[in-house]
């Protein structure tokens, strides 16, 4: 593993690890993982591992942000409590 791939590895998860209490936190630390391998991987084969861990942790970390901040929103609008629910269209009767 170059230096630069662990340097970027080390920095991005250290950073994010206060962060993956949330699916935004989680999928940015998982992504820039997952980015920086890949980009590494493909790098190697132009030559340039780590110009290529960086730009793939880039990347990775924020399609992992976004896709886990989607998740975040999707959960908090779950867990709003719903209005009361009708359970009939006719019509109230009148107070007398």
């Amino acid at each position: 593993m170059s230096r630069h791939l662990a340097l970027v590895l080390t920095v991005v998860l250290a950073g994010c690890l206060p962060a993956c209490a949330t699916k935004a936190g989680t999928g940015t630390a998982v992504g820039a993982g997952a980015g920086a391998g890949a980009g590494a991987i493909i790098g190697h084969q132009s030559g340039n591992r780590g110009k290529g861990a960086l730009i793939g942790a880039a990347v990775g970390a924020g399609a992992g942000y976004l896709i886990g901040k989607s998740q975040d929103d999707a959960d908090a609008d779950a867990a709003r409590p719903k209005g009361p629910e009708k359970t009939s269209n006719a019509p109230a009767p009148p107070i007398e």
